[in-house]
């Protein structure tokens, strides 16, 4: 009843709005994004590679890799996306890594949690793990934005999450203008495990912001069998 109370009385003192069209919203207990705003999430819904996770033709064959995916070496079970980096995706990524504001996580789990429940990839799932940061780079941005992300997708699937045992060892090169043979490169080698028994026998969901070419999901999916996981599913808000 309290903190219905305070609650009540924060929206009349600070109004809650939409972090991407500033428009009024009813209550304080949203994700912070309005209705509106989500319908205009570019979702895949369907005719994806069951591998990448790339869109295909409603044609293709998902029971072998697309022609995104087919040559390159990808170490995870499977990765999905929400959806298209743009759009509301792409202002929630760009806010929460820019801005520096932890509630653009919220929608981000929110999307990410319901993905894994429509496709039941958190059943039997075991951990919840992010993609690290290097130190230099989380001192400079203050925070790991996959983190942010995965604690969200960690209580809403009611999941553990593991921050300290995948590290990233190497403060790698920006890969924005990379090839995909030059990304797969520059992860190699990038990331550590420090206890590989925390990770033994487990089926881990692997949570970024982005995915591009899967190189740096792939390669801490690498770590993460080395050390004796069972099975390793990417999840990320957008592709």
């Amino acid at each position: 009843m309290l903190d219905a109370v305070l609650n009540a009385l924060a929206d009349l003192i600070y109004p809650a709005h939409c972090l991407l069209c500033e428009k009024h919203l009813p209550n304080r207990g949203t994700i912070h994004v309005c209705n509106d705003c989500l319908a205009e999430v570019s979702s895949f819904d369907r005719n994806i590679c069951n591998k990448c996770g790339h869109p295909t033709g409603p044609y293709a064959r998902n029971d072998k890799r697309c022609p995104n995916c087919r040559n390159a070496r990808l170490h995870f079970r499977r990765a999905v996306a929400v959806g298209r980096y743009r759009g509301p995706i792409k202002k929630l990524v760009t806010g929460l890594k820019f801005r520096c504001d932890s509630m653009y996580a919220v929608p981000l789990g929110k999307m990410i949690s319901d993905l894994a429940t429509r496709l039941n990839l958190h059943h039997n799932a075991d951990l919840v793990v992010p993609v690290p940061l290097h130190r230099t780079r989380r001192a400079e941005r203050g925070f790991n934005q996959s983190e942010l992300i995965a604690q969200e997708v960690s209580e809403r699937l009611r999941l553990p999450l593991s921050i300290e045992n995948l590290r990233r060892i190497r403060n790698t090169a920006t890969q924005t203008r990379f090839t995909r043979a030059q990304r797969e490169r520059n992860m190699r080698e990038a990331f550590s495990v420090s206890r590989p028994k925390h990770f033994d026998d487990k089926i881990i969901l692997l949570i970024d912001d982005v995915m591009t070419t899967g190189a740096t999901t792939s390669e801490c999916a690498r770590m993460l069998y080395d050390a004796g996981a069972l099975s390793v599913t990417v999840l990320t808000a957008a592709r």
